[in-house]
């Protein structure tokens, strides 16, 4: 199993930045790190929901939410033979605004390979979401 980690404060309110990261089809407006995410289905996102995401240089997949606490983050899950990638996407209040951290584990056979070879991309991708949405919440993009 291989997880990267990376946190940012955000000088927002924490239900701004709420909004911001649980309104996933927008992503794409402020992350160079996606190309289209789109809830399948309808209804508000929440456990059992399933997103299709497409990023640069990555094959497109479905991701499943397995977790979800209103207004401080949620988890999504996407799988394939042999690998599991989790992606933890949590809010933290501060006294000036949140704090954003995000995980991405990868698990499973593939997941011992995947993950230390996908280390570069998946740490720029990383730092593109977190900048985004640090940038999309204090208003600056």
């Amino acid at each position: 199993m291989k997880t990267f980690t990376i946190d940012r404060s955000i000088d927002a309110p924490l239900d701004t930045v709420w909004r911001v990261m649980a309104d996933v089809a927008r992503w794409p407006e402020w992350t160079a790190s996606m190309k289209e995410v789109r809830p399948v289905g309808t209804g508000p996102l929440g456990v059992g929901s399933r997103v299709f995401v497409s990023q640069p240089k990555l094959p497109a997949n479905e991701w499943l939410v397995t977790e979800w606490n209103e207004g401080r983050g949620f988890t999504w899950t996407q799988h394939g033979v042999g690998l599991t990638v989790t992606a933890i996407h949590a809010l933290t209040p501060t006294p000036t605004g949140c704090a954003v951290r995000l995980t991405l584990t990868f698990g499973g056979f593939f997941g011992m390979i995947a993950g230390p070879l996908g280390r570069a991309i998946t740490e720029e991708y990383m730092a593109f979401e977190a900048d985004g949405l640090k940038a999309r919440a204090e208003g600056r993009r």
